[in-house]
């Protein structure tokens, strides 16, 4: 019985990490039990200190992206739009960049984007907390009390968070 639980689990795990993934498949799930999201604190590109637990209360869209990413520079003007709709509706987007250059390469591009919601780099610490990440992007939707109700590793339009946005601000 041992071994045959440790085949079935070697099987998953070969299947998630090996196989090359469908766009059906792409890897988006609700995390099986809702865990408290990891605190941290950030430097924001505004100079102020971002710290999760202070926007408790808040419904928080934590979009992990970088500068060289393609589905990143694809999403990013949807969180845009999204922001100027949902703000006011206890939603806060904050998008994290892992750009081994940093600020350096960051800023410009921010700057160049005309991103309206909190941006920050990561460092060393928020990478253990949140990664290792399956892919560039992955969005976290963390809910009013803390805890994590969603993650997408993969690209998401407008059309696909606002719907949960929405439901989970109404809580």
């Amino acid at each position: 019985m041992r071994l045959l639980k440790y085949t079935l689990s070697l099987t998953v795990i070969i299947t998630l990490f090996v196989c090359p993934k469908t766009k059906a498949q792409q890897s988006e799930r609700k995390p099986d039990s809702y865990k408290n999201a990891p605190n941290f604190s950030l430097e924001t590109m505004a100079g102020d200190t971002f710290t999760l637990e202070e926007h408790e209360g808040k419904v928080v869209v934590l979009n992990i992206w970088a500068t060289w990413c393609g589905p990143c520079r694809k999403e990013i003007p949807d969180f845009i739009e999204l922001y100027k709709e949902m703000k006011n509706k206890d939603v806060l987007l904050a998008g994290v960049s892992v750009d081994k250059k940093g600020w350096s390469a960051v800023r410009p591009y921010a700057k160049k984007m005309k991103i309206n919601y909190p941006i920050m780099v990561a460092d060393q610490s928020f990478s253990r907390q949140y990664g290792p990440f399956r892919a560039i992007p992955t969005t976290f939707i963390i809910n009013k009390l803390g805890k994590v109700e969603y993650i997408g590793a993969g690209m998401l339009t407008k059309e696909k968070l606002k719907p949960i946005l929405q439901k989970l601000a109404q809580r």
